[in-house]
């Protein structure tokens, strides 16, 4: 099961730095689905991930001079916030409702990744009011604590859309957000006695690699062909996770 963990957490974090994301969108459906842990067992294993992918795609972000270092501080403040919240709701509420949160997440991502290829929009024009994306930041530290991840599904929209970033310095300044956010959402679990540590060791180490390898992979690979992968297996783990909330046998 470690080596599974650690399988997993190699590949999320080398997609999750590629896309802007956690990894948890890959951690949590690799554990759940695949190896059939509840997902009160995976979220907080996939926090620790997501923190280790978070680290390495950020020290290779930070070299290669993408992050936005003040922003991604100030951003931090307000997601760690959401995060504790987050994860103390979800040790409090039924599998189910997870189940259809994990689902509702993944559909709202396949949504913002086509929507982005359909407007491109690659300048960076700094300088627009924080106040604009105070609310998704909060939101991104609530869905990151509450499921698993890092959160990322909101962070890059909120830097790219409401601050005027360009796609490689949200993804960039996203993923130190995470490193916040989900460290704090694994210490709520952590302090309510749902981590297990041999797990989320696994999924830290392949995470960390993972996170390094995809940060400087992603300025040099096209990223409209690796985000069309990437939406086609969102989008079945989506309905998965929608169809197991429903509880209906025959799709097994």
């Amino acid at each position: 099961m470690i080596l599974a963990a650690i399988i997993a957490g190699l590949a999320a974090g080398i997609f999750g730095s590629l896309v802007g994301l956690g990894g948890g969108v890959i951690i949590v459906p690799a554990l759940a689905l695949v190896f059939g842990l509840p997902l009160t067992d995976a979220i907080p294993a996939s926090l620790v991930g997501v923190v280790a992918t978070a680290i390495g795609g950020t020290a290779m972000f930070l070299r290669e001079g993408h992050t936005d270092v003040p922003l991604a501080l100030r951003a931090a403040c307000l997601t760690v916030i959401g995060a504790v919240i987050g994860a103390t709701v979800a040790v409090r509420v039924p599998e189910r409702v997870l189940e259809f949160g994990f689902s509702a997440m993944l559909f709202l991502i396949v949504w913002r990744m086509v929507k982005q290829r359909a407007h491109p929009e690659e300048h960076d024009v700094p300088g627009t009011s924080m106040s604009k994306a105070v609310g998704l930041f909060v939101g991104s530290g609530v869905v990151a604590g509450l499921l698993g991840v890092g959160g990322g599904v909101l962070n890059v929209p909120a830097i790219r859309l409401a601050l005027r970033r360009s796609m490689i310095v949200a993804v960039a300044t996203s993923t130190m957000i995470i490193a916040f956010t989900a460290g704090a959402g694994a210490a709520t679990f952590a302090a309510a006695g749902f981590m297990k540590w041999p797990l989320a060791t696994g999924c830290a180490t392949g995470a960390f690699v993972g996170g390094r390898l995809g940060a400087w992979l992603a300025p040099r690979l096209p990223r409209k062909a690796l985000q069309t992968i990437f939406v086609g297996v969102l989008l079945y783990v989506a309905v998965e996770f929608a169809v197991r909330g429903f509880g209906l046998p025959w799709w097994r």
